[in-house]
């Protein structure tokens, strides 16, 4: 806090650069050092103004982000956790945010707080769209029903990360295993990148010399992802005509 003061007091033509900067972020698909620089920037604004809710949701909103990104599923539990921290501290700023609510809510769900989920979008499930609402009530059923996933969601999504980590040592069956077990579970859950996980799984069984399993599994990652660019060029160079 101390030395974010100093910025603010000493530097203010800094804090007008860091502004723009997350303007600049804002407009623009990031990758992960993008998310990273944001949650920083977020970071020191949030210890200028530590009773502005929206920054703490943004905060909170990026590393849930982050968590859902491909080149961070290895640590994709450690940022759902920090995910939840800063929305609920969003919360406890102002406590009847909608948005909050609903996100917060999205994550214990996927964090496997089934308790928590519901109790957060029991309130609010009126008040969302029809689609939002649908989909909120089939969970609230499934959790009133003790019909939830005994493996929270989050776990898959770390298995992922480590097919990532068994693709990076050449060891694509292994990879292709995993990537096969997770897609049977989470086809369902419209958070996790679907068209990535099958692109990879693509490329593991390119790597595997099974090319027919490869093109199927790119033409599935560009069937949830019109225009995935890579799925298509690996089609293009396998000489599939899409």
């Amino acid at each position: 806090m101390r030395y974010a003061a100093i910025l603010r007091d000493g530097y203010p033509h800094l804090l007008a650069e860091l502004a723009t900067h997350l303007l600049m972020l804002d407009q623009k698909d990031v990758d992960l050092p993008y998310l990273d620089r944001k949650i920083t920037y977020l970071k020191i604004f949030a210890l200028l103004e530590p009773d502005n809710h929206h920054l703490t949701f943004e905060i909170g909103s990026v590393f849930f982000e982050k968590a859902l990104t491909l080149a961070a599923l290895s640590n994709t539990t450690l940022h759902m956790f920090s995910a939840e921290k800063y929305l609920r501290k969003s919360l406890q700023l102002k406590p009847d945010d909608l948005k909050t609510i609903n996100l917060l809510g999205e994550i214990c769900y996927l964090l496997g707080k089934y308790t928590d989920a519901s109790d957060l979008w029991r309130g609010i499930v009126d008040s969302l769209s029809i689609d939002a609402a649908g989909k909120i009530r089939v969970r609230l059923d499934q959790i009133a029903q003790g019909n939830c996933p005994q493996v929270p969601a989050v776990d898959y999504l770390q298995a992922v990360g480590v097919a990532l980590e068994a693709f990076g040592m050449s060891d694509f069956e292994e990879a292709a295993a995993i990537i096969l077990d997770v897609i049977d579970v989470v086809s369902c859950f419209e958070e996790f990148p679907l068209a990535e996980i099958n692109y990879v799984l693509g490329l593991c069984y390119l790597k595997l010399d099974m090319p027919k399993y490869a093109e199927q599994y790119f033409k599935q990652a560009i069937l949830l992802h019109p225009g995935y660019e890579e799925a298509e060029q690996q089609l293009e160079t396998m000489g599939v005509i899409l």
